[in-house]
């Protein structure tokens, strides 16, 4: 498989799976979710696997890996800033009840 077959597919698939998703949020069907999840990521990795071509090489790979890493970062630390004021905001408010 060419790597434009295979950006094709996981469009297909990722549309697919969004719309059975919606569709079972809608319903309140979670284990309808969980499957179409498991089945699209099984499916994706799949058709990345059938791929020939080459989709990335070793500077891509080491500078997404780099971005990761500074986004982790970055956004760990906020996440914990915010968890901090908002847990001793609701603590105040519990208290004060």
């Amino acid at each position: 498989m060419d790597s434009k077959k295979y950006m094709r597919y996981g469009m297909i698939t990722t549309m697919a799976m969004g719309a059975v998703v919606g569709w079972s949020v809608a319903m309140g069907n979670v284990v309808l979710l969980i499957a179409v999840m498991v089945a699209g990521m099984a499916l994706l990795y799949l058709y990345k696997s059938r791929v020939t071509e080459v989709m990335e090489d070793e500077l891509v790979y080491m500078l997404s890996e780099k971005a990761s890493s500074m986004a982790m970062r970055v956004f760990g630390g906020d996440d914990g800033i915010n968890w901090f004021c908002f847990s001793s905001i609701e603590r105040k408010w519990l208290c004060c009840v």
